[in-house]
C-alpha cells in the first residue's frame, strides 16, 4: 500500500492542505528541543520532570491504549509523557472534549485501531508512521516525519486546545503569595 499523508480538517472554510505545516524551514531550523520549547514554553527535560507530568515507563516493550486510558482516568488534567513506544490498539476515546489530554510520546506512535484522542499529541520520534484508522481531535505535532496510510485523521479543534491551555500545567507562583525576605 502506498504511503500517504494523513487526512486533516481545520476550521470551517480552511482547505485541507492548509491545515498541515509540512517541511516548514523555520520550524526545521529550530531543532527538536527548541521546537518543543516553542510549543510548550519549556525544555523537554524540564517538562518531563515537572510535578504535573505523569511519566509512563513504556520502554522496552511499549505501552498500549488501555494503559494510557487508565492513566488518564487516574490523573485527569495532567500531561502524559510516554517514555518509549505507544500503540493505540483498542477502539474508543482517550480524553474527551471536556477533559482533553496532552500526550508527549518519546518513542514510536502507532494507531492500529479506531481510537480517537481528544487533545494534543506530540511525537518526539524521528518518524511517526501510522497504519491504523485513528483520529486526533485537537492538534498533532511531529518532531520528525509524519507518515501514514489507512484512514488516519487529524481534526484541528481550537476549543479543545483552549481548554488544554487552561487545564494542564505546573504549579506557578501566584503574585503576592511568596516572599523571600523577612
Amino acid at each position: 500500500m502506498p504511503r500517504q499523508r494523513p487526512s486533516s480538517r481545520g476550521t470551517p472554510g480552511t482547505p485541507a492542505p492548509a491545515t498541515l505545516q509540512a517541511s516548514d524551514a523555520t520550524l526545521a531550523a529550530l531543532g527538536p528541543d527548541r521546537l518543543f520549547a516553542a510549543i510548550f514554553g519549556t525544555w523537554p527535560d524540564v517538562a518531563r520532570k515537572q510535578p504535573a507530568a505523569v511519566v509512563l515507563a513504556c520502554a522496552p516493550t511499549g505501552c498500549d491504549a488501555t494503559l494510557l486510558r487508565a492513566a488518564v482516568a487516574r490523573h485527569p488534567g495532567r500531561v502524559f509523557w510516554v517514555d518509549g513506544d505507544l500503540t493505540l490498539d483498542s477502539a474508543g476515546d482517550i480524553g474527551s472534549t471536556d477533559a482533553p489530554v496532552v500526550a508527549i510520546v518519546d518513542g514510536s506512535l502507532r494507531f492500529t485501531a479506531a481510537v480517537t484522542v481528544h487533545g494534543l499529541v506530540y511525537s518526539r520520534a524521528a518518524t511517526w508512521d501510522s497504519a491504523g484508522h485513528g483520529t486526533i481531535r485537537g492538534a498533532a505535532v511531529a518532531q520528525g516525519h509524519l507518515r501514514g496510510h489507512g484512514a488516519f485523521d487529524i481534526v484541528y479543534d481550537a476549543a479543545i486546545l483552549r481548554r488544554l491551555r487552561l487545564l494542564t500545567g505546573s504549579f506557578v507562583q501566584v503574585p503576592g503569595s511568596w516572599r523571600d525576605f523577612e
